[in-house]
């Protein structure tokens, strides 16, 4: 294969992943902002509900559409879980860390931590989860 068509290949399977993260992560912020303000549920608690959902309405997506899963369904959505539970603790880490000790302000402080976790997620997903390591 050519560099010119993995790199092509690379971009729009990076593209095609940050446009359904971009929408799930839109509805997922949505779902944390109302149990975080309306429902004053603590931000990590609403973090980790608004994650699983996420979780559950991004994989069909991701395995069908994006990285075209070489595995068994039952195996990448296994992996899939695993590299999210790794992301999930990440990302609750990250949050605790940046708001109690910096004191930021809590939604805004998720949305930046949002951007970092996505990045790790993609790599995973590609690799582990869908067995799809062409670059």
């Amino acid at each position: 294969m050519s560099f010119l068509f993995i790199k092509r290949k690379i971009t729009k399977q990076a593209t095609l992943f940050l446009i359904v993260t971009f929408f799930i992560t839109i509805l997922c912020y949505i779902i944390f902002l109302f149990l975080f303000k309306f429902f004053s549920i603590h931000y990590l608690f609403a973090v980790v509900i608004s994650y699983i959902s996420g979780i559950f309405l991004a994989f069909p997506f991701y395995e069908k559409h994006i990285f075209h899963s070489r595995e068994e369904l039952k195996k990448s959505f296994f992996v899939y879980c695993l590299i999210n539970l790794f992301a999930l603790i990440l990302n609750l880490s990250f949050l605790y860390f940046i708001i109690e000790v910096f004191e930021t302000n809590v939604p805004l402080t998720y949305l930046f931590v949002l951007a970092i976790i996505t990045f790790i997620k993609f790599v995973g997903f590609k690799i582990m989860a869908f067995n799809n390591r062409e670059w």
